[in-house]
């Protein structure tokens, strides 16, 4: 899945950056951002983080509608902002815990399996190596029920 569009913003990842090339958008966005949250703010041309969950959102029940009630395991790849909007509506958890997550790493696989009391939950099975040893900040998560699995033989 495509990740967030920054607009304006793609490619610089600096906020002192971004408010030097783009002064009065920065601004606005700053004050959007202050006003009305960081998932309703939308960058200049591009995408809020609410926008996103809405796209991911019809992209899941697209899926959910095209899966038969037979066994089917789905892989779905994506990048941070979008692998929150889909665990965020997948398990149905509410905005204040994607603004207390983070985005998962480079390569971290994450598994979204039934729970034993019902619904959901998500294990994270890989913890990708720009993390550092002893980051729990996606077990630490606000409402999360990740754990990191063993790998088979350890």
């Amino acid at each position: 899945m495509r990740e967030q569009d920054f607009g304006l913003f793609t490619e610089i990842y600096d906020h002192a950056e971004r408010k030097q090339k783009f002064p009065d958008e920065f601004e606005k966005w700053a004050r959007l951002r202050s006003t009305s949250g960081k998932f309703y703010a939308r960058p200049p041309d591009g995408e809020s983080r609410a926008d996103v969950a809405q796209r991911v959102r019809l992209f899941l029940q697209t899926v959910m509608n095209d899966l038969t009630k037979a066994e089917n395991d789905l892989v779905i790849v994506g990048h941070g902002v979008t692998n929150r909007a889909f665990e965020m509506n997948f398990l149905r958890h509410t905005v204040d815990w994607f603004e207390r997550s983070d985005n998962p790493g480079n390569s971290d696989v994450t598994l979204i399996e039934p729970a034993q009391q019902g619904g959901h939950r998500a294990v994270l099975l890989h913890k990708a190596r720009d993390r550092m040893p002893g980051d729990n900040e996606l077990r630490d998560a606000h409402g999360s029920q990740l754990t990191i699995a063993p790998k088979a033989g350890q």
